[in-house]
């Protein structure tokens, strides 16, 4: 069983939305815990869910539209999250919106398990790259994490 996964969310083909893997790319260069493993969940967080039973602890990056300025970021758990599964709107970038993939991982009893880091995007335009004002805060949101991860180690 690794003791730590931590999970890159979004989609690649909408701007800002892809902040999580570009966050996982850059951990891949610090030094984590040996029983860390990273996951790029892409567009499917579905991959949580499938890997939550073994992990101690399940850190979810995503964009997220928090009201704060653009790049700044936020730990939450399930508790403090507003995933309004039942207002939901019928599109998400994921195929599984991260909502339903949440309330399949509480009823599967691991929801206590999650800790999800939200990063405020400046653009979630289809067809967009990364904006470079977010993609240069990279390495002191990957700081961040990392200081958290090893905190949960």
């Amino acid at each position: 069983m690794f003791k730590i996964g931590i999970f890159a969310v979004g989609n690649e083909l909408f701007g800002d939305d892809s902040i999580g893997q570009a966050i996982l790319e850059e951990l891949r260069k610090l030094p984590l815990p040996e029983d860390t493993t990273l996951y790029n969940a892409a567009s499917d967080p579905l991959l949580i869910a499938q890997e939550v039973e073994e992990l101690k602890h399940a850190i979810i990056i995503d964009a997220a539209n928090m009201q704060l300025p653009p790049g700044e970021i936020r730990f939450f758990n399930t508790k403090e999250a507003n995933f309004p599964i039942e207002n939901e709107k019928l599109y998400s970038n994921h195929h599984f919106s991260l909502a339903q993939v949440i309330k399949l991982i509480e009823t599967l009893g691991f929801s206590e398990r999650l800790l999800f880091v939200g990063i405020q995007p400046y653009n979630l335009l289809s067809n967009q790259n990364l904006d470079l004002r977010l993609k240069n805060k990279i390495p002191q949101i990957s700081e961040k994490i990392h200081k958290k991860v090893l905190d949960l180690s």
